[in-house]
């Protein structure tokens, strides 16, 4: 397919949930916020908003100018999109990149100021890194990348549309402001997980779409927030949690259009069920004597070789990292000690694993690792028993699609972050999933269970979580993501 070109499609319409969202977004001057869940159509919904508004506006949609920016993987979804609510419309779709030519040439004169036609997509990593700039920061002491005064050439769109808005939700960032100096007549975000992972975290999005209403984090955080002392930041830092009322800072925004939120149930009907099953697993001895070592006294012996891990950040990472097999330590060329899995790392989750793979038969399965580095003797011990595998994970980003095959690899090993955007297709032929850990962050946990519990599953979801009794899985890892979703739950804000 050429550049700016688009296939044709049959044209689709809204169901009456996303009609509700599309027309309440038009009444709000097509500027808000979709919280909806993976699969309920927000890329659909924000340009069916677009093509309303400017159709009451007098402009014919050709003639717009919209800046998507949103994860990479999602291109050809946006691109489908596109097609489908314009299809007779002549309206261009152009990917900015390094990549290709055309892309080249097209965001070099977007950055020289020519204002684009038709819906031009830009990934986020990709937008920050050509609109910052080096300065020295007086607070920090230090230089550092800002956003530049002129982002995109100073280019003023109809619409931008920030996708997994989530992603600016640290206004500290580059990436969030830049995408806040984008000048544009109206703004659409659009995320399952709007706030992130932390309630007071929706002050991203919300700086985004109306920057003049909340010009500061701290006076907005200490109005909607509670709070308490962080004694790990220093003496003025605090950490916030819930609204102090729940739902305050949504209610005026729903009541005007601005803020639409919705389930995938509200599209397609009630989903099957999703059964959860937890699995103790007993570590092996070695991992029980490394994890007892790192717990107690922050060092662990290996090969002879003391390994030490001295910020308590770090260690948390290594306790879950013990949690799912043996590690071993090698000097690297930085003259720090580099922690690894071989292919032959006992581990009592892999054997867990095993266990259940003996009951499915040759039903397909994903299975969900927190760590890249347990991808190695992940894969390397399913294939020794006798399964087709394929590894997605930053070096292997669309080994999925295989996956999709039924003739394919039978077990998708996936680490968490690789698959919790941009994936489709995995329920219409997979309903079990197994976590050989969770993932931090709830919203990167949140958008990988999308995956299968989705518009297109058939069948109950079966979802394994492999947990070893007395550790952080349990103690620690469990309990902090339960209470995050928690508070975000009770907001609206997932």
């Amino acid at each position: 397919m050429g550049q700016g070109g688009v296939k044709q499609m049959t044209e689709v319409e809204p169901v009456e949930a996303q009609e509700r969202v599309v027309r309440g977004l038009v009444a709000a001057g097509g500027t808000g916020l979709v919280s909806a869940g993976t699969g309920c159509g927000k890329t659909l919904m924000s340009l069916w908003t677009i093509d309303r508004t400017a159709k009451e506006e007098g402009v014919e949609p050709s003639d717009l100018s919209i800046l998507v920016v949103a994860p990479l993987r999602t291109e050809s979804g946006w691109r489908r999109a596109v097609s489908q609510v314009w299809s007779d419309d002549g309206v261009e779709f152009r990917t900015l990149s390094k990549r290709r030519k055309a892309e080249r040439e097209a965001l070099d004169a977007l950055l020289r100021g020519d204002k684009p036609r038709g819906v031009v997509f830009i990934g986020w990593e990709l937008l920050a890194s050509v609109s910052k700039r080096k300065g020295y920061d007086a607070r920090a002491g230090k230089v550092k990348s800002k956003a530049s005064s002129r982002v995109l050439g100073g280019v003023e769109f109809d619409w931008v549309i920030g996708d997994e808005i989530h992603r600016a939700c640290n206004f500290r960032t580059v990436m969030s402001q830049v995408l806040c100096k984008v000048k544009a007549r109206h703004r659409l975000a659009l995320s399952a997980t709007p706030a992130g992972g932390q309630p007071v975290n929706i002050y991203g999005a919300l700086k985004f779409l109306w920057p003049r209403k909340y010009p500061g984090f701290t006076r907005f955080a200490k109005t909607f927030f509670t709070s308490e002392p962080c004694y790990f930041g220093g003496p003025y830092s605090v950490v916030y949690g819930a609204e102090k009322r729940p739902g305050l800072l949504s209610r005026g925004h729903k009541a005007r259009g601005e803020w639409q939120d919705m389930r995938i149930e509200d599209v397609a009907g009630a989903l099957p069920p999703v059964d959860i099953r937890r699995v103790d697993c007993a570590m092996t001895v070695e991992q029980r004597r490394q994890y007892k070592a790192l717990r107690d006294e922050a060092v662990a012996w290996m090969d002879d070789h003391p390994a030490v891990v001295g910020l308590p950040v770090t260690r948390d990472m290594r306790l879950r990292q013990a949690t799912l097999g043996q590690m071993r330590v090698r000097p690297s060329v930085r003259g720090e000690d580099e922690w690894f899995f071989d292919a032959c790392s006992r581990s009592g989750k892999i054997t867990a694993l095993l266990d259940i793979l003996k009951d499915l038969g040759d039903e397909k399965i994903i299975v969900y690792s927190p760590s890249k580095k347990f991808q190695v003797p992940l894969v390397a011990q399913l294939e020794k028993a006798g399964y087709s595998c394929v590894r997605v994970d930053g070096e292997h980003k669309d080994e999925w699609k295989r996956f999709l095959d039924k003739a394919g690899p039978q077990i998708l090993c996936a680490v968490i972050p690789a698959v919790a955007e941009g994936v489709d297709g995995l329920q219409r032929i997979c309903r079990h999933e197994v976590w050989l850990g969770l993932d931090p962050s709830v919203v990167r946990c949140v958008q990988a269970q999308g995956r299968l519990h989705r518009t297109g599953q058939t069948g109950t979801v079966v979802r394994w979580l492999l947990q070893c009794p007395g550790t952080v899985d349990t103690e620690s890892v469990i309990p902090r993501l339960d209470q995050r979703y928690a508070d975000l739950k009770v907001s609206g804000l997932i």
